[in-house]
């Protein structure tokens, strides 16, 4: 329900825009120019800005906003290792979303490390870094 009532604020946020919102599944594809590794990775919300880097199997670039809502049995992994990934590839924001403890936070990217921008818990207006207008109440995400 948490990730519905998010895409649905990212939807009328970026309605008409040129950045667009897509849910999961939809896999990102990260390539280290340096290594020649690929990442496929699967994140709960992407905000992708520049859609001619969509293809047949994902979004192969590195997108504005990432929002991963944390389940028991992932935290770890959504916490730790994703976001080294992230921070690694640039993505420039990501949010953190725990339904459990209704809580939003929200990193952005500094000199290749992730800063917290933003902690709520409860309600309160989250707002983004990258997209100066995109903000909500998060008691409209947690509310069922």
């Amino acid at each position: 329900m948490t990730i519905s009532k998010l895409s649905l604020e990212f939807m009328r946020y970026f309605e008409g825009k040129e950045c667009i919102p897509v849910i999961s599944p939809f896999g990102v594809i990260f390539e280290d120019e340096k290594t020649g590794d690929i990442h496929v990775v699967q994140m709960d919300i992407v905000i992708i800005c520049n859609k001619k880097f969509i293809t047949e199997k994902g979004y192969k670039g590195v997108p504005k906003l990432i929002v991963e809502v944390l389940l028991p049995s992932s935290a770890s992994v959504d916490c730790i290792k994703k976001m080294q990934l992230y921070s690694y590839f640039g993505v420039c924001e990501c949010w953190i979303v725990n339904p459990r403890n209704r809580s939003v936070q929200v990193f952005v990217l500094d000199n290749g490390v992730y800063i917290e921008y933003a902690a709520l818990s409860q309600k309160g207006i989250v707002k983004s870094a990258v997209f100066g207008n995109l903000e909500f109440d998060i008691e409209n995400v947690f509310n069922f």
